[in-house]
């Protein structure tokens, strides 16, 4: 077990399977050493990595900013796991380079970046130095499913 799956273990994360992409998609795709992963939302996990159902709903009316949190924490533990099926060992991220959020937002909703806290906390909590990135807050007044969130992410892996 590398060192980034040891920390995920001291931080009582289970990395749940990937998400299976519909047969047009990928979930990730590796440009050189650029790891671009595609979107995906928050849902709930079990203390097992299975996912157990979606979080649903907007931010700022029928959801938290810390549901919201909890949602973007729950796409990036599911991001962690597409980029350890792209790459095979989270041991080769070198940077997470950027991460683009979309917030399912209420009218007059404006924390969008408080939300997005959610990702970028886990990340530095799981790659320290090598986890802090640039970022995008962006509204949406609907996503798919009633998603409260959608992440997507680059992040630089070793060859």
């Amino acid at each position: 077990m590398g060192k980034i799956e040891n920390r995920l273990k001291e931080l009582g994360i289970t990395l749940p399977r990937p998400p299976v992409p519909p047969p047009t998609r990928r979930n990730a795709v590796l440009v050189g050493e650029v790891l671009y992963l595609a979107g995906t939302t928050g849902a709930i996990i079990d203390p097992f990595g299975k996912e157990i159902g979606p979080i649903r709903g907007k931010l700022g009316r029928e959801l938290s900013i810390e549901d919201g949190q909890r949602s973007a924490r729950y796409a990036t533990i599911k991001h962690l796991a597409m980029i350890k099926e792209a790459v095979g060992d989270l041991d080769k991220v070198v940077q997470i380079i950027r991460v683009i959020g979309y917030v399912n937002a209420a009218p007059g909703f404006q924390q969008a970046p408080q939300v997005l806290n959610g990702t970028s906390e886990l990340l530095l909590s799981v790659f320290g130095e090598a986890g802090r990135h640039a970022r995008a807050a962006l509204y949406q007044h609907e996503m798919t499913n009633d998603a409260p969130i959608e992440i997507e992410m680059m992040v630089h892996v070793k060859a």
